[in-house]
């Protein structure tokens, strides 16, 4: 599996059910690394989506609630062993976690890379990822150039994880 996220200098990912920051280069990279594959992300960030579930892609919704009535097509699970009997119906995909803060601290350690789009600013926040350059078995394996849209510099990392943990599931070992 792996991680793509957004963050600042502190590892914030949001505010208020918000991303902290919007650059059309991160929605391009957002797209091309996932175009055509699956994305598991909780009910928060998929309603916070703008048109619902985005197109070209699989859609899976972690929801611990009731989950009605999605206005476009996503799988819904309700436990992290539904998501990932889903994510077992696409073995040809990439899995990407999307988020939010929860999804990604209850994930991270079963996720093998990370691409995270680094903003060199500090915002105030309330949800924040867990510090990769913190953890052990975590490492930077590359970085691009620094770009800059709308008065924000930012590059995008990529992030490995020399032992991620593995899921034994009814299916085998994912």
């Amino acid at each position: 599996m792996r991680l793509i996220a957004s963050v600042d200098e502190s590892w914030a990912l949001g505010q208020g059910g918000g991303l902290l920051y919007h650059t059309q280069a991160d929605v391009r990279h957002l797209r091309e690394l996932t175009m055509g594959h699956v994305l598991l992300m909780g009910g928060k960030t998929f309603r916070s989506l703008p048109n619902g579930a985005l197109p070209g892609r699989v859609n899976i919704v972690l929801s611990r609630g009731e989950y009605h009535a999605v206005a476009t097509p996503a799988h819904v699970a309700h436990t992290v062993d539904e998501a990932l009997s889903a994510l077992e119906q696409y073995p040809d995909k990439e899995h990407f976690i999307f988020g939010g803060g929860e999804i990604y601290r209850l994930l991270l350690p079963y996720c093998n890379h990370a691409d995270i789009t680094r903003y060199a600013h500090t915002r105030r926040a309330d949800t924040f990822l867990p510090r990769l350059d913190g953890l052990p078995n975590w490492a930077k394996m590359s970085q691009s150039l620094w770009h800059e849209e709308d008065s924000l510099r930012f590059c995008f990392e990529v992030w490995e994880n020399a032992n991620p943990l593995r899921i034994a599931g009814k299916r085998g070992i994912i």
